[in-house]
């Protein structure tokens, strides 16, 4: 079977590797649509993962999208996986001959009208046929479930909605450490993913979680870098609550007077990765409790990097990492409070974390080829 793994816009290339594996594990090595500016400044997102099988890689211009489409459409492929299948996503895929699996990372940009000129009855188009099959799929259950309950969407629209996982195996990370392999020093790394942003990360929580003793001992790691004010409305946070906490954006620790210091996705992962713990800090109106997803949980797990959640989101996300004193889960309230002032105890909550982070990964890659594999199968 000739698959295609598609992202023509700039954006959540960070799923690519899942998406890649999935398919490698059925014998599958898929061809590649990248955008070609996304390339240029980003770099490849494969480049972060070994051992990852693809084929030919075209790469995506938009005063060329009706040449590439004619490429494609040339090559007989039995499936295209379009990732960010949304806003402009449906103009071009619909310009496409095969069955397109669609990834929809944020659904309120997908139009009811969008899915019209697509077929919902999923088969092996006949030739000749001009609505191809469509299988729309967002990441994550509690995505999936909010799109089935709050649409007013056709039933059999909303019911026909799919989900994946968009992770990989820690082992196939580059960048992440190995088990065995956290720091004992007197510095722990808490990485806030993304960059500084109010809006979707509740940062008076990790005020809040911090006495100015363990702050002291800690170092706020915000790969994404931000803007110089909202990195200053969160330096003024930390020290008004008499936090001396250190501050280091991206990889590099890029200096916080900058005008906005924006980070490349090879160091954004790097900094995930070289961290002890991520707290995604979701505020409780956030669309990623909701609508969406953080990809910041996925890198996380992909990189083999323990997340500290409260519980609500440890429920959404099914993040719930138990340990032996008592069944504890590694939240926030729960666990994080109490261990960062007892370093041993915190470095066995980490190691145990990483290993369960290595068995979900293996779970979510289990559900995506056995979700592939029957949309294959429907194809034949």
């Amino acid at each position: 079977m000739r698959v295609l793994v598609s992202e023509f816009w700039p954006v959540h290339e960070e799923c690519l590797p899942a998406w890649i594996h999935s398919l490698n594990c059925l014998g599958i090595a898929p061809d590649l649509l990248l955008n070609r500016k996304m390339v240029r400044v980003k770099g490849s997102p494969l480049d972060l993962y070994n051992n990852l099988l693809t084929g030919e890689t075209y790469l995506w211009h938009p005063g060329e999208r009706h040449q590439i489409a004619e490429r494609i459409n040339d090559a007989g492929y039995d499936l295209i996986l379009a990732n960010s299948f949304q806003g402009v996503g449906p103009s071009f895929y619909k310009q496409l001959f095969a069955p397109i699996l669609g990834v929809v990372h944020h659904y309120p940009e997908l139009e009811r009208s969008d899915l019209d000129d697509f077929s919902r009855d999923w088969r092996k188009p006949s030739p000749g046929a001009t609505r191809h099959p469509l299988k729309p799929m967002v990441l994550w259950p509690f995505v999936q479930r909010h799109w089935q309950r709050n649409l007013e969407w056709p039933s059999d629209v909303r019911a026909a909605v799919g989900c994946l996982f968009p992770t990989t195996p820690p082992l196939i990370s580059r960048c992440a450490k190995p088990v065995g392999d956290q720091t004992h020093s007197s510095t722990i790394d808490l990485c806030v993913p993304g960059g500084v942003n109010f809006n979707n990360r509740d940062y008076g929580s990790l005020v809040r979680l911090l006495t100015p003793e363990i702050a002291a001992g800690v170092r706020l790691v915000i790969p994404g870098g931000g803007k110089r004010p909202e990195l200053e409305r969160l330096k003024q946070l930390m020290d008004s609550a008499g936090l001396s906490t250190e501050l280091c954006l991206g990889l590099q620790g890029l200096p916080a007077q900058a005008a906005e210091a924006r980070v490349d996705y090879g160091q954004y992962a790097q900094a995930i990765a070289n961290s002890d713990v991520i707290l995604p800090l979701f505020r409780a109106q956030s669309r990623y409790m909701s609508k969406s997803i953080s990809s910041s949980v996925s890198t996380a797990i992909s990189h083999g990097v323990p997340i500290a959640m409260s519980f609500q989101e440890s429920d959404l996300y099914r993040i719930g990492y138990h340990f032996g004193d008592g069944g504890k889960r590694f939240a926030t309230e729960a666990i994080l409070a109490d261990s960062l002032s007892q370093r041993d105890r915190l470095h066995h909550h980490f190691l145990s974390a990483r290993r369960q982070n290595r068995a979900a990964a293996a779970l979510h890659t289990a559900h995506n080829t056995r979700v592939l594999t029957e949309l294959i199968d429907a194809l034949c």
